[in-house]
């Protein structure tokens, strides 16, 4: 090996590729999670209100109000996270969501 070539260290390219194995288990077992929530009604009611709750639908700016900006978005975010789990995990149910909302609201409202 001349000087100018990188060294690997074996051990460390192993750990690397189980951390990524771990994270991809994680990220399958969380999908998982969603595709179960999401077969009942309830469940997806309980996701729509929770993204609701979050700010995902809405503007988090609050004007003169940084920190409550700031908390809002750090909401906001988590919010993102559920919600492309939910269109990764069951586009379909997604969809079901959105209808069910809008039906449930124009009841409501009416």
């Amino acid at each position: 090996m001349s000087a100018n070539e990188p060294y690997y260290d074996p051990q460390e390219i192993q750990d690397a590729e189980d951390a990524k194995k771990e994270r991809e288990r994680e990220y399958e077992a969380r999908l998982h999670c969603v595709r179960e929530i999401v077969k009942t009604g309830v469940g997806r009611a309980y996701l729509w209100r929770l993204l609701e709750d979050c700010h995902v639908f809405q503007s988090t700016f609050v004007s003169g109000e940084p920190e409550l900006t700031a908390f809002q978005e750090g909401e906001r975010a988590r919010g993102l996270r559920i919600l492309s789990d939910i269109q990764s995990a069951a586009p379909e149910k997604w969809l079901q969501m959105i209808e069910e909302a809008s039906h449930g609201r124009s009841q409501r409202d009416a």
